[in-house]
Order: structure tokens, then C-alpha cells, then sequence
């Protein structure tokens, strides 16, 4: 069995997973609420996503009648998760992404005869745990079961999901799929699961740059729009000028949230976002598409770190809020909240981000600007935007109705395409969706240039947190930091893939 990961623990058998989470399990079930969506009137919130015709390149799927079916999913509720995770809603949403949503689960319900029935939990532990109870007892009881992306990764490798290629209607080449994220999730070519546009937290889980206008402009800061179009927005151009707008506002020497700044963020926020925005990996594929941890022997990857390191040393260019508490908004929720809470009172030139924080921003007093994050160099082949680990619905392998659910699936990626992706650009953006034209394009630009890191997400832990440590440390060892775990490191990518072997 693969290790799982559960809150405060390691790695473990998924045996052991069953058996701790025995006991959790009436608890998990009283948790879960359902409710079975047979409304068919309309919502009242609307989109620009509802001018899509809702037909395009669904012309190979079957035309198919199921009967009423009640096709079962699991998922977690927005309100436990902080973005949109559930899978349905209420006739009369004003969000628009939910009016989105409920307009596509009523055309697809329609069109096959179906009825959507979801049950919600409170959280990732839940889904995984409720997951591993029903499959492990060969229960057939979902069509559609979340997974927080790690959890499904190691489930996937352990035989409990039903594999992409299994799925007959499922056509991955198809422009709704996110083709570099699903390539990376491969082993020995084998696609446990994939990512499409159905996934929208894994959109809203993409990380992007925020700029405020207001200090690039009064600092003659290069603009960033013009940059990225010109394929001159570097890692450079960020901090440097990150650099050059520092000052010390109240003139006490000591540089912090009361004085303007270069950057803000989380550690695991901004250096795996421009490492993989530089074009970096911790771990690579080999020719047989085997996971590697390379990060050691890459000699540009380490001159990257002690860059990125040198200017973290400098308090004023890098303030990460994870590694040091502000002074105004400490004690007013999580590191992350006073990342946001800096960059919104208009204290730091950049932002490094998810995309659904700008549903945070609408109401910022400064004008802000959205770019992917920038490119080690000029001569870089593109821009790379590093996806989070998203939480995505897989197919269990207890599931009798393979045919029917990969129907169902790949209507939702086409559907969610044509009605939900405009719908979340405009509900992001607010007001500033019309005033900023470029906003849309630099959306459009990020959800293309998706990709991931193994090392920032199934091993994050060992990988991505270790380097966090040693950017903490600010001694620069780079080197001896990343060589120092390769044994262990290796240990765990070979548990996966012996796993994989049997």
C-alpha cells in the first residue's frame, strides 16, 4: 500500500489509514448532508459565461437516456473550503459562478436524464476518509468522489481509482483537459486521474502575480501588462523593482508593514511560484516517465534558491508573513489573511497569489493588476503558472457504471467551458472585470500556462517544505540543504513506485 497523509501524521500504509479512521467514520457520516437537485427553474444570477451554446464538441458523446438515474458525488462544501468546491446550489444564487454551475447541472440533467444527488463534508480528511471506507468494503456508492490532489495521487498508485484510460468517453486531447498538469501526473505513462475545466478550484488554486498600480506608477516601475506581452517579464523585473520602491515610511530603521514594500507573501506561496514561474522543477520525468528528485544535481535551480534567498535576507524586497508575523494584522487569521490584508491597505508593489484571492481585492482602494508569474529570462520558452494542490473528483474503483460516468464527466469539462470559466472571471474581477482590459487576457494567458511540481504537491512535505526551511535558515546552503534529504526522498518516490509495480 502507498502512505497516506493524514493532518500531524506521516506517511503510513493505506491499511493503517482504514483502521485509524474506523472510528471516525459515524462522526464523518452524521457530517455529511444531502441534497438531490431536481429543480429545474432557472437561476436568477447570470453570466457572460451563459452566451456559450453549451453543445460545443460535445458532438461524440452519446445521445444517451438514463432513466432518472440519481448519479451520487461527493464533495466538499464551499463554506468548508474558501472556494468553490461544491458541486451545486440553490435556484436563486446571485454568485454568478453558482448560477453558472446550476445552469450546467440542469442542461446535463436534461439532456441524459439524470439527477444529481451530492453528499458534503467538512473537509479533505472526510472525503479521503469516507473514500477509503466505502472501497475498501467494495461498496458502490459514488459515481464521483472528491480527492484533494496528493490524496487521490497516492489512491490512484495504490489501485483504488478507476484509471483515465478506463473511462471510454473521456477524451483527454480535448482542449478542456489541462494537458501539462495531466502529464506530469503520469507514471510509466498510466493517468490515474485527469484535470479538466469541470476542476474550477484548480483554476481558482493557480497561482498568479497582483500588482498595485498605484506604486508602479508613482516609482516609474516598468508596467508589468506590456512586459508579459513582450516576453520581457522576468524574474529580474520583479525584484528589482520589488527592490527599488521599498522605503522606510516612518523612518525607524526597521522595515515591516508600516512602511511600503516589495513583495508579500507565505513561504509556500511565493518560492515554489517562481521557481516553477522560472521554469524549474524538483522533481522531473525520466524517459520511462518515472518520477525523479533532481533538484540537487540542478546547478540553475540552486543559483535560483540563493538568489531568491540573498533577497529574503532583505527584509523590505521579500516580507513573508509565514516566516515573520506583521505588526498590524497579526492575531487577525492566517498568515495568509496578513499577506492579503498588507497588500490590500496598499503597503507592497506585488502579491503572490492564487487567483480566487481577487474575490478578496474587489474593494481595494488602489488600482491592482493581475500577470502571471515572471520567467527566470528573456530566452525562456513561456510562461509557467504553478497549480496548488486542487481538489478534483475521481471515479472509484468500485464503480459499476464506467460508460455512463465518463459520459457524465466529460459533459461537465465541456460544459463548465462553455458556462462557468466567464462566470468566475467576472465574479474574480467585480467591478474591475470591464475597467481593466487587459485583465481577461492575462486570465485567459495563466489558465493556459497551468502546470505542477510532484515535489510542491504529492511530496510536498519532503521536498517543498525542507527548501522553505532553508530559505528560513538564510544561510544560503542550498546545496548541502537539498542533498541532505535525496536519500529519504528517493526512499518515498520508490514506495510509490514498487507500489506501482505489483
Amino acid at each position: 500500500m502507498i502512505p497516506g497523509r493524514l493532518p500531524g501524521k506521516g506517511f503510513m500504509k493505506t491499511v493503517k489509514i482504514i483502521s485509524l479512521l474506523l472510528a471516525l467514520l459515524i462522526t464523518a457520516a452524521a457530517a455529511v448532508s444531502c441534497r438531490d437537485n431536481t429543480r429545474k427553474d432557472a437561476p436568477t444570477g447570470k453570466s457572460s459565461g451563459d452566451t456559450g451554446s453549451g453543445d460545443d464538441g460535445a458532438g461524440y458523446l452519446p445521445d444517451a437516456d438514463y432513466g432518472g438515474y440519481r448519479f451520487r458525488i461527493l464533495s466538499i462544501a464551499n463554506e468548508n473550503s474558501g472556494i468553490y468546491t461544491g458541486f451545486d446550489s440553490e435556484a436563486d444564487t446571485t454568485d454568478l459562478v453558482l448560477a453558472a454551475q446550476y445552469k450546467r447541472n440542469r442542461k446535463i440533467e436534461s439532456r441524459y436524464n439524470i439527477v444529481f444527488s451530492e453528499d458534503d463534508v467538512t473537509g479533505w480528511e472526510e472525503l479521503s476518509s469516507t473514500f477509503v471506507n466505502y472501497v475498501s468494503s467494495v461498496s458502490d456508492e459514488y459515481e464521483l468522489n472528491m480527492l484533494i490532489q496528493r490524496e487521490a495521487f497516492a489512491y490512484g498508485v495504490d489501485g483504488y481509482i478507476t484509471r483515465t484510460d478506463k473511462l471510454r468517453y473521456c477524451d483527454t486531447t480535448q482542449p478542456w483537459y489541462v494537458q501539462d498538469v495531466n502529464r506530469a501526473l503520469t507514471v510509466n505513462g498510466i493517468q490515474f486521474f485527469s484535470y479538466s475545466s469541470e476542476c474550477l478550484n484548480m483554476f481558482a488554486q493557480t497561482n498568479c502575480t497582483v500588482f498595485n498600480k498605484r506604486i508602479a506608477g508613482d516609482n516609474g516601475v516598468e508596467d508589468p501588462y506590456e512586459l508579459v506581452k513582450a516576453g520581457t517579464w522576468t524574474l529580474d523585473k520583479m525584484l528589482s523593482s520589488a527592490k527599488a520602491v521599498t522605503r522606510d515610511l516612518n523612518a525607524d530603521g526597521v522595515f515591516n508593514d508600516y512602511d511600503q514594500l516589495g513583495i508579500v507573501g507565505e513561504s509556500d506561496m511565493i518560492y515554489p511560484s517562481l521557481w516553477i514561474g522560472a521554469g524549474y522543477l524538483t522533481v522531473e520525468k525520466d524517459g520511462d516517465d518515472y518520477p525523479v528528485y533532481t533538484a540537487p544535481s540542478n546547478e540553475g535551480f540552486i543559483d535560483f534558491l540563493t538568489l531568491i534567498g540573498g533577497y529574503f535576507n532583505e527584509d523590505r524586497v521579500i516580507y513573508d508573513t509565514q516566516y515573520r508575523p506583521t505588526e498590524q494584522y497579526f492575531g487577525h487569521g492566517t498568515f495568509r489573511d496578513e499577506a492579503t490584508a498588507v497588500f490590500r491597505s496598499g503597503s507592497a508593489l506585488y502579491r503572490v497569489a492564487i487567483i480566487n484571492e481577487l474575490t478578496v481585492l474587489g474593494d481595494m482602494t488602489d488600482d491592482f493588476g493581475i500577470v502571471p508569474n515572471p520567467k527566470l529570462n528573456e530566452e525562456q520558452d513561456g510562461y509557467h503558472s504553478r497549480v496548488i494542490d486542487g481538489w478534483l473528483y475521481v471515479v472509484p474503483n468500485t464503480n459499476t457504471r464506467l460508460d455512463m460516468t465518463s459520459v457524465i464527466l466529460e459533459a461537465l469539462a465541456i460544459e463548465s467551458r462553455n458556462y462557468v470559466f466567464d462566470a468566475y472571471y467576472e465574479q474574480s474581477l467585480k467591478n474591475r472585470y470591464t475597467n481593466d482590459p487587459n485583465a481577461k487576457e492575462m486570465l485567459d494567458l495563466i489558465s493556459s500556462t497551468r502546470t505542477i511540481d510532484l515535489g510542491d504537491t504529492v511530496w510536498q512535505a519532503d521536498i517543498r517544505n525542507k527548501i522553505q526551511d532553508a530559505v528560513w535558515k538564510k544561510d544560503l546552503a542550498f546545496n548541502s540543504a537539498l542533498s541532505s534529504i535525496k536519500s529519504y526522498v528517493d526512499l518515498m518516490i520508490g514506495i510509490y513506485l514498487d507500489e506501482l509495480a505489483k
